[in-house]
């Protein structure tokens, strides 16, 4: 364009307005470099290496829609960080709560055994007891039998005696009645 106007024009006036127009484009592309191209890739380069932890340093004070963009991607980064940090929390509460299970497990396994252990001295003893209790019970049956047989016994004896008491309470009164007759 600057060529078409020293060459072809001849008006003053339109060949200062095509300058300014030539001027006004270069200031515009350099511009576009600047702040479109050039930042463009800074965002680029920016959101290539983001994390939720870092922030995106681009300057971009003569472009407000990248700004505003870039604010949004802000935004969305902190509505993620705050889902990824709620996760982590109830991802150590329930490792917490995983761990504090597994201790009661092992409490009910201990305790189960112990109580095993328990009811198997108790069935135990009991077979004992009941054993003990069979034999009282037999010796106690003998020692009805051997009473039985021993008031049999004395009823003989006591009969034996009084007979022979009588017997002998006879005889004496045959002796007595024949020495006083």
């Amino acid at each position: 364009m600057p060529v078409h106007v020293y060459f072809f024009m001849d008006n003053i006036l339109g060949s200062i307005i095509q300058y300014i127009c030539v001027i006004a484009l270069i200031i515009h592309d350099i511009d576009e470099k600047k702040w479109g191209v050039d930042m463009t890739k800074a965002i680029a380069k920016a959101l290539d290496s983001m994390s939720l932890n870092t922030n995106i340093n681009v300057n971009t004070k003569w472009s407000a829609e990248n700004g505003k963009i870039l604010q949004l991607v802000d935004k969305f980064k902190s509505k993620i960080h705050s889902i990824v940090s709620g996760i982590s929390q109830s991802a150590t509460k329930a490792h917490g709560d995983v761990m504090g299970l597994d201790k009661i497990s092992e409490l009910l396994m201990s305790s189960s055994k112990d109580i095993k252990d328990i009811l198997e001295s108790t069935n135990s003893k009991a077979k004992k007891i009941k054993n003990l209790l069979e034999s009282f019970t037999n010796s106690m049956h003998k020692s009805e039998a051997t009473q039985e047989e021993l008031r049999t016994v004395s009823l003989e004896i006591k009969s034996l005696i009084s007979k022979s008491i009588k017997d002998n309470f006879l005889k004496l009164e045959d002796e007595v009645s024949a020495f006083t007759k």
